[in-house]
């Protein structure tokens, strides 16, 4: 497990259809998603997180490794930890070979 800091940012609009919360993994470069209110943009940057991690390993890249210094970021109303759990078994589809090539 890898524990990240993610960073969340409320935007008001003039009616609450313009309303919403970006969230970024500041320690996780092109993370970044949004939600209509807090727990949203929580499901979407979890979502973000993985889907890009898993992308950078099938890719054969390294993940970027989590920066402590991130926390407490002063221009973010929140900032909080993120844990990237990686399940091999149930994300990435194994492809077999076939013997005879």
């Amino acid at each position: 497990m890898l524990t990240y800091t993610a960073a969340y940012v409320w935007h008001d609009g003039e009616d609450k259809a313009d309303q919403c919360v970006t969230a970024e993994v500041l320690d996780f470069p092109g993370a970044v998603s949004f939600g209509d209110d807090l727990n949203a943009a929580r499901r979407a940057i979890a979502d973000a997180l993985v889907d890009l991690a898993e992308s950078l390993l099938l890719d054969g890249k390294l993940l970027p490794l989590p920066n402590p210094e991130c926390a407490g970021a002063p221009e973010y109303q929140l900032t909080e930890p993120i844990y990237l759990l990686l399940n091999a078994s149930t994300r990435l589809k194994i492809v077999a070979q076939d013997p005879a090539a």
